[in-house]
């Protein structure tokens, strides 16, 4: 192998190295160290007719704050949420959390090894088990320690016009929101990912992916400094044509991604025909579903859902997906069963959509 093919090979090596320590800084950000973890929450949860306010010590206990009718919720009441949290804690970081009860979430187990591809293990899962594009949604994970060489994915997953829509109801702006957060279960601790701009975690990740240029850069010139000078005037004889080869593959690259582009469109245009109403199925049951029922699974074949979940009454679920105007003939599809450890009914159940009341530009 001649001199300048061993440099670009090496360099190229390097290059894949420093992209899979990047990704894994990535995940360690979106994370957000433990002390991140210990920082005095104030959580917002709201339901159809009340605002409820609360501030989540690091030790877990809930002290309230403020409750109040959504019709009498403003920013100045929000501002004195905040000052009463500070003056709790005593000049300690308080991040403002908005609470996401209709939220899909779930746990993978991974390898220890796979902690640089959790985000698209994440992604993977969530594109086949979800009706929705991931692009309507606002996606984010935990990375938990589990069993020995074993790491729990705890995921997060809610539709971007939801969270817009609430924030829009309290008067929020995507920047006053630290975290989104969905309700805690028996045993089961609440899954918080980032939402918004953390600047302080953004400095932090270009600090450290700068050292680590800095670090693949010194290793560069130390393993192939002596040989790129032995090999100076192959390399200038042949930098001409290096250029003009970059040139054309560069070309041919973005008319490849031009290609590819338009077929990934195509193939998502096709997927959006297929499946009519989607998007409006999704914002129906997140506004028809109360605070006391939530959903662990959901299908959609040919125009029927079928769903899975827990509730404090599902014949009051039923009640309330039947008087839908996207939905009719809801029944169940197996038994109802009550779990101890949630307090709730275990139920499974079948619906078919009103394909035809569906407006033409909605959902495909």
């Amino acid at each position: 192998m001649s001199g300048p093919r061993q440099v670009t090979v090496g360099a190229g090596s390097l290059a894949d190295m420093w992209l899979q320590e990047w990704r894994t800084l990535s995940d360690t950000v979106r994370l957000g160290s433990p002390a991140s973890r210990r920082t005095t929450q104030l959580v917002i949860h709201t339901d159809e007719d009340h605002v409820m306010v609360t501030l989540r010590a690091p030790g877990g206990e809930d002290i309230p704050v403020d409750r109040c009718p959504l019709s009498a919720w403003s920013r100045e009441r929000l501002s004195l949420a905040v000052q009463s949290a500070s003056s709790r804690v005593r000049g300690g970081k308080v991040v403002m959390v908005l609470s996401c009860a209709q939220a899909v979430t779930g746990s993978l187990f991974v390898p220890h090894q796979a902690r640089s591809q959790a985000g698209n293990i994440i992604r993977d899962h969530l594109r086949r088990k979800l009706p929705v594009p991931l692009e309507e949604l606002v996606l984010g994970h935990e990375i938990r320690a589990a069993a020995p060489g074993k790491l729990e994915l705890a995921y997060l997953a809610v539709p971007k016009r939801q969270v817009e829509n609430v924030l829009a109801r309290l008067f929020l702006r995507p920047s006053d929101i630290g975290a989104l957060q969905a309700p805690a279960g028996l045993n089961v601790r609440p899954v918080t990912v980032p939402y918004g701009v953390n600047s302080g975690r953004a400095k932090a990740w270009i600090r450290r992916g700068g050292l680590l240029g800095v670090v693949a850069l010194m290793v560069l010139v130390a393993a192939f400094g002596v040989q790129a000078w032995r090999q100076n005037h192959v390399l200038s004889d042949l930098d001409g044509q290096v250029i003009t080869a970059t040139g054309q593959a560069r070309a041919s690259t973005e008319r490849l991604k031009a290609v590819y582009s338009l077929e990934s469109d195509l193939e998502q245009l096709a997927e959006v025909g297929a499946a009519p109403g989607v998007v409006v199925i999704w914002e129906e049951l997140a506004r028809l579903l109360p605070d006391t029922s939530y959903l662990t699974a959901f299908d959609m074949k040919g125009n029927e859902i079928h769903a899975e979940g827990l509730s404090a009454s599902t014949s009051d679920l039923i009640q309330r997906l039947e008087n839908s105007q996207h939905l009719h003939a809801v029944s169940l599809t197996g038994p109802v069963v009550f779990e101890r450890e949630h307090g709730k009914e275990r139920f499974t159940l079948r619906a078919l959509m009103r394909t035809r009341r569906f407006p033409a530009g909605e959902g495909g």
